[in-house]
């Protein structure tokens, strides 16, 4: 479904605005956990780090679904859709050391990373 929008053409408009909403609210996330007083500072960064990941990949994801039609089959499209592999690996990565310092403690997460 493509929505013209100030006669910008925008492809996948249900994703795009979905992906955008998604963006704003792990941003939201992220900040409120950056500004929260904790003395779990090593946790809160990684969760900081968790929600600002799943914030870019949404950001870009909305960008890769509203405006390159065409996938991944372009050179610009393809560029974009590996800016969205890295931020969700970041996302994996944190949630594997989230994990790692909440189950198995500090000694294991040190060997984590």
């Amino acid at each position: 479904m493509t929505f013209y929008l100030l006669g910008i053409p925008i492809h996948e408009f249900d994703v795009a605005i979905t992906d955008l909403l998604l963006f704003i609210e792990t941003i939201l996330f992220a900040y409120f956990l950056y500004r929260s007083q904790s003395t779990q500072i090593t946790l809160r960064r990684l969760l900081v780090l968790l929600f600002f990941a799943l914030g870019i990949s949404s950001l870009l994801g909305a960008l890769f679904h509203a405006f390159f039609p065409a996938k991944a089959t372009t050179t610009e499209g393809f560029t974009v859709w590996m800016f969205v592999a890295a931020s969700i690996g970041i996302t994996a990565c944190s949630v594997w050391c989230i994990n790692a310092l909440i189950f198995k403690g500090w000694r294991f997460f040190k060997i984590v990373l």
